[in-house]
């Protein structure tokens, strides 16, 4: 499974099939940090050489830093698996965190 986090969300695709996570009423602006630094990086090729991205780091994980007040959302990776979670901070209501699929059938 391949996942890329932006700031619109989360796109997860696998053998040709692709969804959408959106969270709906989240903080604007959240960007993915990452973490756990893995040894190796990556290259994108994007229509030619001369859209190429080169030498981006590669991550165990990745943490989507208060996406909803008091709230981070976590992404784990291991064994061809992804393991996505939320992290709410004592004292604040789980009952904001919203999540929307699109393209899931």
């Amino acid at each position: 499974m391949k996942a890329w986090l932006n700031r619109d969300g989360v796109i997860l695709a696998q053998d040709g099939d692709r969804v959408e996570m959106l969270f709906p009423g989240s903080n604007r602006g959240v960007e993915a940090e990452g973490l756990e630094p893995l040894p190796s990086s990556v290259n994108f090729i994007l229509g030619g050489a001369a859209a190429s991205i080169q030498d981006v780091p590669a991550y165990g994980s990745a943490v989507y830093r208060n996406l909803y007040d008091g709230v981070d959302m976590v992404f784990r990776s291991g064994g061809g698996l992804l393991k996505a979670e939320f992290v709410v901070q004592p004292g604040r209501d789980h009952r904001v965190i919203q999540v929307r699929y699109r393209g899931a059938q």
